[in-house]
């Protein structure tokens, strides 16, 4: 995989995106082109790879926003299986629309789609216990106090990007292909699973994040906004041992 090759094959998506072609086809287009993405990083200067991933994200978004809005499903047949950080939210048996406008507190939401989007949420524990499809795509945004709990990879393929988020528990088992975003954290703790090491992680505008230091051999993070970062410089982020934990 070269430079020119990705190139051409983003500028390919972008036409074919305003050609209106297949929703499913275009996301899985994009997924491919962000696994090239990866393999060509090593080539670029720091900024083109900012600029390319930024323009992937914003086409991924497009993408998807042709999709029209889902139903969060909340089930609660099956007991989910212990929590990995404590929960002091409630359970609800009846089905919830989130939108951007309202602010919902103290639920349970159980992952049901492999493409999803929660948001607006306080105090609410979103998880996700099994595989759904081979490729989706999650986005959290605008949590407070929340945990996140993918305790098994939703899908192999896609991304998972996490942005607005204050003072959340967060544990992501990622699947062998999937890209993970982290935007505008501020005091998150966050333990990553990859199926395939290393996981790469895109930092961009967090603050006072701290992962667990179990996971630190398994993942590489790219911090957008410091890429000129030194080893003596501080970092927004870091490495906690396990009896700092929760």
């Amino acid at each position: 995989m070269s430079v020119e090759s990705f190139l051409k094959s983003k500028t390919g998506l972008e036409e074919r995106l305003a050609n209106h072609e297949s929703t499913e086809t275009l996301r899985g287009n994009a997924l491919e082109l962000q696994n090239q993405l990866n393999q060509i990083s090593k080539e670029l200067a720091p900024h083109d790879l900012q600029k390319y991933s930024k323009e992937l994200d914003e086409l991924l978004k497009n993408i998807n926003a042709r999709v029209p809005p889902q139903v969060v499903k909340l089930q609660f047949k099956k007991k989910p299986k212990p929590r990995l950080f404590q929960n002091r939210s409630k359970k609800v048996t009846s089905n919830e629309r989130i939108t951007q406008s309202q602010m919902v507190s103290n639920q349970d939401f159980n992952i049901v789609q492999a493409t999803a989007t929660y948001e607006n949420l306080q105090k609410c524990t979103i998880i996700g216990t099994h595989f759904i499809n081979d490729t989706g795509s999650l986005t959290f945004k605008d949590l407070q106090s929340c945990t996140i709990n993918l305790y098994e990879a939703t899908f192999r393929e896609g991304s998972i990007i996490i942005s607005n988020c204050n003072d959340c528990s967060i544990y992501i088992h990622t699947g062998r292909e999937t890209q993970l975003r982290l935007h505008d954290l501020k005091g998150c703790k966050l333990m990553i699973r990859p199926s395939q090491a290393p996981q790469r992680i895109v930092m961009e505008r967090c603050r006072e994040c701290v992962f667990h230091e179990v996971c630190e051999p398994w993942i590489t993070i790219q911090e957008f906004d410091n890429l000129a970062l030194t080893q003596e410089e501080q970092r927004n982020y870091t490495f906690v041992s396990l009896e700092d934990w929760w």
